[in-house]
C-alpha cells in the first residue's frame, strides 16, 4: 500500500452488485426420500465492477501485460 502511496490515505470503494432474487423448495417424504427445486433471477443490467478511490481519485490498477509474438 506504501509503493501505492495509498497508506494511511482516506480510502473509498464503490461496488454494484446485480440485483438477485432467488426462492427454494425442499420437502422431505415418509421414506426419506427428499426432493428440492430451486429458481433464481439475477439482473446485470446495473451491475458494475468495483471501483477504488485515494484521496477522491480514482486509482487504476496497471495496464496488464500483453505479449506480442514476432514470425
Amino acid at each position: 500500500m506504501q509503493r501505492l502511496g495509498i497508506l494511511d490515505a482516506d480510502l473509498t470503494i464503490e461496488s454494484t452488485s446485480p440485483e438477485t432474487m432467488v426462492a427454494g423448495f425442499y420437502h422431505e417424504f415418509a421414506n426419506q426420500a427428499a426432493v428440492t427445486a430451486d429458481l433464481a433471477w439475477i439482473n446485470f443490467s446495473n451491475f458494475r465492477l468495483s471501483e477504488f478511490y485515494s484521496m477522491a481519485r480514482p486509482l487504476r490498477a496497471p495496464a496488464p501485460r500483453t505479449t506480442t509474438s514476432t514470425p
